[in-house]
């Protein structure tokens, strides 16, 4: 019979493979990035050509979504903080009046924190789809190299040249 470590390879683990973040790397990871920045732009000259009368806040959250997504966490939060004084500029340029100064801060802020919840929430998605399809993967392997364990051990029991030796009576 083989000996058992030809047969079965060492299972893949976690530590070995994982890679730091599981989502686009090289040029792809520029490219989203480059693209999502050109879409943030053109949706804050849109929203400063129309005015603080349309409310044009929905649109920042395509290039969060897209940098959260593809890109990661990271430049997910960099993406919502870029979305927020994008909107921060557009309305300040439109001379938006506010009751009080402090408003368009808060107005801000407020902004920024569901731009931040869309980029947290779409990265930690992507990375858990990741995470479960890398399970799937290394318990298929498992059970392929059980299954492989399971047919070698059947096939030796039967053909083993050695006869059990006969039992001694007292």
């Amino acid at each position: 019979m083989k000996n058992l470590r030809d047969v079965v390879p060492l299972i893949w683990t976690f530590r070995e493979k994982r890679c730091a973040m599981p989502f686009v790397t090289g040029k792809h990871r520029i490219r989203i990035v480059a693209s999502s920045i050109a879409i943030l732009l053109i949706f804050g000259w849109i929203d400063y050509a129309t005015g603080y009368e349309f409310g044009f806040f929905i649109f920042y959250f395509i290039p969060v979504s897209i940098t959260g997504w593809y890109v990661g966490r990271k430049p997910g939060i960099a993406m919502a903080c870029a979305s927020a004084v994008c909107w921060y500029l557009a309305d300040r340029m439109t001379h938006h009046p506010y009751p009080r100064p402090y408003l368009i801060y808060w107005e801000t802020f407020a902004r920024y924190i569901s731009f931040l919840t869309t980029a947290l929430t779409f990265s930690k998605i992507h990375e858990t789809i990741d995470n479960g399809q890398r399970v799937r993967e290394e318990l298929d392997r498992a059970l392929r190299e059980n299954r492989e364990l399971k047919r070698l051990l059947q096939g030796g029991v039967g053909t083993s040249n050695t006869s059990p030796a006969p039992e001694q009576g007292p």
